[in-house]
């Protein structure tokens, strides 16, 4: 049965000579792997571009419940980027954000509220200049995972208990007072961080993370978030 659904892609990865086997977020079923034959041969109706990570797809797709790989019938980008793959900060940022959702999203996960979220975020991300936007993505990120604090205050108190870090006194002030600023920032609004605490930052959240969502290995890409 046909069935029209957006999704985000996730990665994809050869199979045979000139297919793909792809797994794309969808707003209708969750996580989901779709075969793409010949998408690789020069001749191609579905080009391989439409697979870079984070695309924003509207496809309409095959469905079985009992299928462990679906297909695509038909695909267009629901939007085209103008820098997310051509800014190399961006780049970045998409590598890491890329590799938060493949680890954070279950395969059950069906969420609208979580997917037009994402959706949103990833369209503003292509049109904004923030140093901060994958701090700020993560922290409204795990409320939609249902494990984020939903104010500055509890975020403090347990980003102490899992992040020691932070345990002197005048830290755990100027880190509180960052926190707030950055928690309540807009995707489009800079505020520069100091030195001190950019690493804090992104280590103390991807811990919040690692710990609820139960990581089964590091965060390959932490470091390039870091010198951000």
């Amino acid at each position: 049965m046909l069935h029209k659904t957006r999704g985000i892609v996730l990665s994809h990865i050869k199979y045979k000579e000139t297919s793909i086997i792809t797994k794309i977020y969808t707003e209708s079923f969750g996580i989901q792997s779709y075969i793409q034959n010949g998408v690789r041969s020069l001749n191609a109706k579905s080009k391989i571009a439409y697979f870079q990570p984070l695309n924003l797809l509207e496809m309409v797709v095959y469905h079985k419940k009992v299928a462990e790989i679906q297909r695509i019938s038909e695909m267009k980008l629901a939007y085209v980027y103008k820098e997310i793959h051509t800014q190399i900060s961006k780049i970045s940022v998409v590598s890491f954000l890329t590799e938060m959702l493949t680890k954070s999203l279950k395969e059950e996960a069906k969420s609208e509220q979580m997917f037009d979220f994402l959706f949103e975020s990833l369209i503003i991300f292509d049109h904004v200049s923030s140093s901060e936007f994958h701090l700020k993505f993560l922290l409204k990120f795990g409320q939609y995972l249902g494990f984020m604090p939903h104010s500055a205050d509890e975020y403090l108190i347990t980003a102490n208990f899992i992040y020691p870090a932070l345990s002197k006194t005048a830290e755990n002030t100027e880190f509180y007072n960052w926190l707030c600023i950055i928690y309540k920032m807009d995707y489009a609004i800079n505020q520069a961080i100091t030195t001190k605490f950019r690493a804090i930052f992104p280590d103390s959240i991807l811990a919040m993370y690692a710990h609820y969502l139960d990581f089964k290995s590091p965060i390959k890409s932490v470091e390039i978030i870091r010198e951000l």
